[in-house]
């Protein structure tokens, strides 16, 4: 078997292993792509030996100049480890040629590590803003803190997902097309009503069509992208609390510090997450603040509460006008 035959065989298997890891087709299909792309870089040599270190190195360093962040390289070299131990492990590779010392050491630099102090919080709940999409952006920023949902998940929610009479919200595809049923308080359900109440969404939509969208040339409504989201949410949050950066993930981070803070309970709080394990919950218990801190996320309640109310006035109020 030639190196390149041997590797082929490594990928092949290497697939049908994680396939059974319950991850979605979607990051299967991405861990598949950068194997791929590593293997036509290697293949370029005409290698007459199995993947080495120096193989590895060359491909680092290849990413590099070509401009591919640091981050996205120890992202690649990280994934590419994570196969070649599976292959040491099933004895088709006698080594791991990524070795630790070979991936780039960055700076995590991930956005949703921007937590907001209580004030800056509380200034989310406050529908004080006017604009032709401040309704829904509004309700997009709150339900994405109150309902802890993810960029896709958001994009993917139709109206029938909205449950107004039991408070909740179903994620009918969450991560590795799991389902989910996520609590939701009033300042969500107020602000998802005065979005409807607004003529945003178009009257002709049903309640099979997406929640939050945007409209075509021809005036369809169709999904938003991830990114129209993501720059829809850092606008919004830099407008209200005057921070800049902050992306939709932030914001279910957090939501999830805020409701750990408040009182959630580590299970419940995974179960709504979408956490296969609460190890990974547990993260947050971090984030517990002091009874100083404790004090201020209580008036963060007080003004999510508030505005709730103040929101059920506001469409009352309009509701009576219209008639």
């Amino acid at each position: 078997m030639t190196p390149i035959e041997r590797f082929e065989a490594a990928v092949a298997s290497y697939m049908s292993e994680i396939r059974f890891t319950g991850k979605s087709n979607a990051t299967i299909g991405n861990y598949e792509r950068r194997l791929r792309y590593f293997e036509n870089f290697w293949q370029q040599s005409g290698p007459k030996k199995d993947p080495g270190r120096d193989d590895i190195r060359a491909y680092r360093d290849y990413l590099l100049a070509k401009g591919t962040s640091p981050q996205t390289v120890k992202q690649y070299l990280i994934e590419l480890r994570t196969f070649f131990e599976f292959c040491v492990d099933d004895e088709i590779y006698d080594m791991n040629p990524v070795t630790k010392k070979i991936i780039p050491k960055v700076k995590d630099s991930k956005q949703y590590d921007k937590i907001l102090d209580s004030e800056k919080l509380a200034l989310l709940w406050e529908n004080t803003g006017t604009g032709r999409n401040w309704a829904r952006n509004y309700a997009i920023v709150v339900l994405l803190l109150d309902g802890k949902v993810r960029n896709s998940e958001l994009r993917d929610m139709k109206l029938k997902d909205i449950d107004f009479k039991f408070s909740e919200v179903t994620i009918p595809k969450g991560k590795g097309n799991k389902s989910r049923t996520v609590s939701l308080t009033d300042i969500s359900l107020s602000a998802i009503q005065l979005y409807l109440a607004s003529g945003i969404r178009p009257a002709s939509c049903t309640d099979d069509d997406y929640l939050f969208g945007t409209k075509t040339a021809a005036g369809q409504w169709r999904r938003g992208t991830a990114a129209w989201l993501s720059e829809l949410v850092e606008k919004h949050v830099l407008k209200v609390t005057g921070i800049s950066g902050f992306r939709t993930h932030s914001l279910r981070h957090n939501g999830t510090i805020f409701d750990l803070n408040r009182g959630i309970s580590m299970e419940r709080l995974q179960a709504e997450l979408g956490h296969s394990s609460v190890t990974t919950t547990e993260i947050y218990a971090g984030r517990l603040g002091s009874k100083r801190h404790q004090a201020g996320f209580k008036m963060a309640i007080c003004s999510r509460d508030y505005w709730a109310e103040k929101n059920k006035a506001i469409l009352a109020e309009n509701l009576l006008k219209a008639a």
